[in-house]
């Protein structure tokens, strides 16, 4: 998060985490693969968490006072901005939004690197729920140019080998 300049988000940002995991132990199984995200959503802070179990989706318990589980998610709630669960082909995807409290989603510091990190994410994202958009953000990204382009090469010069 302090690369991001979002240094105060990392205790919501440690729990949601947490608290994602958690539910994937508890009701998909020790030792399932999952793939943590994370990325900027406008002004929010978005994790998601994927892991390939679909028997079972994220709901909100009503413990009683005397339960010791079954407040994750309702942790999540209070914690979040917003949070949901998407269904792509290969498991679930569950995610939250942290409110950041940045004006604008290029508030947070970062610069070019940051730049290029949300550019692969967003890139993973799309490609993982095979929903390429044209005007998808990647454009931001600094783009590699080509050192010497097919239409720009230099003719070679007299007494070159590959004459």
């Amino acid at each position: 998060m302090g690369p991001w300049g979002l240094s105060h988000m990392v205790h919501a940002d440690q729990l949601c985490a947490t608290e994602l995991v958690t539910n994937v132990v508890c009701h998909v199984g020790i030792g399932v693969p999952v793939t943590l995200t994370t990325s900027m959503r406008d002004t929010r802070l978005r994790l998601g968490l994927h892991d390939p179990g679909t028997d079972s989706v994220p709901i909100p318990a009503k413990p009683t006072p005397d339960d010791e589980t079954g407040r994750g998610l309702l942790l999540l709630a209070a914690t979040a901005a917003d949070w949901g669960v998407e269904l792509p082909d290969d498991g679930k995807t569950t995610w939250v939004e942290l409110a950041t409290g940045l004006d604008s989603p290029t508030a947070h510091t970062g610069g070019y690197r940051v730049t290029a990190a949300e550019a692969l994410l967003i890139l993973y994202r799309q490609q993982h729920h095979r929903t390429l958009r044209a005007n998808s953000p990647l454009s931001a990204a600094h783009p590699r140019r080509r050192r010497n382009p097919p239409h720009r090469r230099r003719p070679p010069l007299a007494g070159d080998p590959r004459l």
